[in-house]
């Protein structure tokens, strides 16, 4: 049981930190627009660490 919510609390903080880091180059690129690889990185960590927080946070829903 304390193996399965230390791996909640590690997934919740990846999805997290991916959020910051997707946020903070969208920020960057938003500052300057000719930073193309910000929007790229930027999208791509939002949209992953979204995905990954809803998968998550289903997957407890389910085992609950």
């Amino acid at each position: 049981m304390g193996t399965k919510v230390n791996q909640f609390w590690t997934n919740l903080a990846v999805g997290v930190l991916g959020l910051f880091v997707g946020i903070d180059n969208l920020l960057r690129w938003n500052s300057d627009n000719s930073f193309t690889q910000g929007f790229v990185i930027g999208t791509l960590c939002t949209i992953l660490a979204t995905v990954w927080l809803v998968y998550i946070f289903v997957k407890r829903s389910k085992e609950e």
